[in-house]
């Protein structure tokens, strides 16, 4: 029983003495124009990859070919050394098929950092004080993202 009544303090304790993230709408900007900026270099790091990697394969597959049409000519025996490119070649193919996702979810994100807006403005607000109401104005911070 003493240990759950310290654990729960512990916890009340952390709880009322942590603070929430701190953000500010240029860091958020930011954080989604580096997040794209991320996304578009991996997806051409991809999209080149995979296309060097498809013509390095399939220029040794077609090598391996001739070689194993050689070889069943000569020995009768199936050679499949030509397995090689054909697996070099399909991994550039599918590098080259996974870049088109990340070139859509970057521009996703750079539209989102591009929609969004800050701006400072004068809120109202009812307050009932000894007898009277009165109107309060008070600044608050607006937030907008304005998504096509």
């Amino acid at each position: 029983m003493k240990k759950n009544v310290a654990i729960f303090l512990f916890l009340a304790i952390m709880c009322i003495s942590s603070f929430a993230q701190t953000t500010t709408a240029s860091t958020i900007r930011t954080g989604y124009f580096n997040k794209s900026k991320k996304q578009h270099t991996a997806a051409w790091i991809f999209l080149g990859g995979g296309a060097v990697f498809t013509v390095v394969g399939y220029t040794i597959g077609l090598n391996r070919v001739y070689h194993e049409i050689g070889s069943v000519l000569e020995t009768g025996k199936d050679d499949n050394s030509f397995v090689v490119g054909s697996v070099i070649f399909f991994t550039g193919v599918g590098s080259m098929l996974a870049s088109v996702p990340l070139f859509i979810a970057s521009s996703k994100n750079r539209k989102k950092g591009m929609a969004l807006s800050v701006s400072l403005k004068t809120e109202k607000a009812t307050v009932a004080q000894q007898f009277a109401i009165t109107h309060l104005s008070y600044p608050a911070v607006s937030l907008r993202f304005n998504f096509p």
